[in-house]
């Protein structure tokens, strides 16, 4: 199934980085949700990149396998080097994910 997201108007190379909060990316995300709905797309600069607002779509988006791969950016693959629960994908990322969830 094919599901086309809302998105906001986007500028080639740098996608949506001109109009979000620079100081609060957080709440130009918010103002988004209000506008293209609680699951949207966004281009940070060329890497796209779905927002989801909504805890019931988080969760079963998140338990899928698909879901578990990680956008190539230099924080991710760069300095991480793909460690870390953030950083991690496939089964590391699930065996990090239990013991984190395990940490009360």
């Amino acid at each position: 199934m094919t599901v086309l997201l809302l998105f906001p108007l986007g500028l080639p190379i740098i996608g949506h980085l001109h109009i979000l909060n620079p100081e609060a990316p957080y709440l130009s995300l918010h103002a988004w949700t209000n506008l293209y709905g609680k699951v949207f797309k966004i281009q940070f600069g060329s890497v796209p990149c779905v927002v989801i607002s909504d805890v019931d779509v988080l969760k079963k988006v998140f338990s899928q396998e698909e879901a578990t791969g990680r956008a190539p950016l230099y924080l991710t693959h760069g300095i991480m080097q793909g460690h870390g629960l953030i950083c991690s994908e496939g089964p590391t990322w699930q065996e990090q994910r239990i013991v984190n969830q395990s940490i009360k």
